[in-house]
């Protein structure tokens, strides 16, 4: 029978089988509790990740100004008197290295998606694109057609997903903050092709740090992946001004688009 308002009943989370306790309050709205709640914290990780690819760069900027490594030999007294025209080779060095400035950006974006990714308990959102995706993708297919206002492709590709791993929030969440990631040196190609380097730079750390985009990297819908091909939409368009070649890469790419989100 049904609970009755104020009780309360013992169940298992039926996405990974943890300990679940559902609450009927008194308005006769239904709560649902992980028991326990899993509190991990990563900042240490994140923080020491960010100490490390700082101080990497930093490094690999002064030894890769020429004849720098000599001079600091000279004394502290002519180190001390050019450090700014040193400071600035340096900066320049290293903003002449995109693979090294995006892939930098791209790990502290990437390690901000992952912080606490499973804390939380799936939303009610979440929740409801989870049972969409729990048949086979025709069924998936129907499924998300009655229950979901997006297109299928996300539906599917996490159709795909859970197979290919564990049922839990992390490894569910994971598949969105990919995506989100992903969209970092996407942005870096979009702002290098339509304006120069460090547009490209500005807008790589721009979504990297936007906290929007880290929120919606670890809620389980489509909506980093809107991002990531609006991004590639905008690229290949581009990109089609210049060479008409590319013309099935951006086709692909805006159907990929309206697949994702109306």
């Amino acid at each position: 029978s049904e609970p009755t308002v104020g009780t309360s009943e013992a169940l298992t989370c039926p996405w990974d089988e943890t300990p679940t306790l559902r609450v009927i309050l008194q308005d006769e709205t239904e709560q649902v509790y992980r028991l326990p709640v899993r509190v991990l914290s990563y900042s240490p990780l994140v923080w020491g990740l960010i100490a490390v690819i700082v101080g990497s760069m930093a490094g690999a900027a002064v030894l890769g100004v020429p004849g720098l490594a000599a001079k600091l030999q000279s004394g502290s007294a002519r180190l001390k008197a050019g450090v700014g025209n040193r400071v600035s080779r340096a900066a320049a060095a290293l903003l002449r290295q995109p693979l090294l400035v995006v892939g930098a950006v791209t790990l502290v974006g990437g390690a901000l998606r992952l912080a606490h990714l499973g804390d939380l308990s799936l939303v009610l959102d979440e929740a409801a694109m989870w049972q969409i995706t729990r048949g086979g993708l025709g069924e998936t297919v129907l499924n998300n057609a009655t229950g979901n206002s997006a297109p299928p492709l996300f539906a599917l590709l996490l159709n795909l997903w859970q197979a290919a791993g564990e049922r839990s929030e992390v490894w569910l969440r994971l598949l969105p903050a990919i995506a989100s990631t992903m969209a970092i040196p996407a942005m870096y190609a979009l702002g290098r092709r339509v304006f120069d380097r460090k547009a490209g730079y500005f807008g790589a750390l721009l979504i990297a740090l936007a906290a929007p985009q880290i929120e919606y990297a670890q809620y389980l819908r489509e909506y980093s992946l809107s991002v990531l091909l609006a991004i590639l939409a905008l690229y290949a368009y581009f990109k089609l001004r210049e060479n008409r070649n590319g013309s099935l890469w951006w086709i692909s790419v805006w159907v990929a688009c309206l697949l994702t989100q109306y």
